[in-house]
């Protein structure tokens, strides 16, 4: 990539010699596509719909940017089911805020989801395809817990529990408490298991 410049002669059939300097053409050599980069780390669990901070970049000029949620399809100038961020843009950097709204969240399933971007410089390189995405885990299910020491139990020392505690995006914590009904987020008092 860079700046070019081409300069000419040019000769007659009596071998004159014409070299201006002002016979010159100067371009842009530009083959590389615009860059992207997220606020959010990859493949985090979201119980909200998670709002991503965007960068897209571009050496020369961006032209345009789009977003599709768990479809990178169609590809190249189509735009069809595409969301436009930018169009025209006269710079190289451009930041976009995206939200999924809430009734789209509320429809779809649990598990991975992926924001495909479509970004064009000014030139036509294209940034898309399966492998330009931001991935995030949809996670609005509480941990699935399960005793497998037999509840009401009568001991005559320290019981030991064995319970299982699952959840789709990992564990952040767990905690446990002797006679306490409090079913808030607040957790002083309680012991810390994990």
């Amino acid at each position: 990539d860079g700046y070019y410049e081409e300069d000419f002669k040019f000769y007659d059939d009596a071998d004159t010699l014409n070299q201006s300097t002002t016979d010159v053409f100067t371009f842009y050599k530009d083959d590389i596509s615009p860059t992207i980069s997220y606020n959010l780390t990859q493949q985090a669990a979201f119980a909200q719909p998670p709002v991503l901070n965007v960068t897209f970049s571009d050496s020369i000029e961006l032209e345009s940017a789009y977003y599709k949620l768990d479809s990178y399809t169609p590809t190249g100038s189509d735009t069809t089911g595409w969301t436009e961020l930018h169009v025209s843009l006269t710079n190289t950097s451009a930041n976009a805020t995206i939200t999924i709204p809430e009734v789209q969240w509320l429809g779809m399933d649990q598990g991975y989801h992926r924001f495909y971007f479509k970004v064009q410089d000014h030139i036509g390189n294209y940034l898309e395809g399966p492998d330009v995405y931001y991935e995030f885990f949809k996670d609005t299910a509480a941990p699935l817990f399960t005793f497998n020491t037999g509840n009401f139990s009568y001991y005559n020392s320290n019981p030991t529990l064995d319970v299982d505690i699952t959840d789709a995006s990992g564990l952040d914590a767990v905690y446990y408490q002797i006679d306490y009904t409090d079913v808030s987020n607040n957790v002083t008092g309680w012991y810390t298991v994990v």
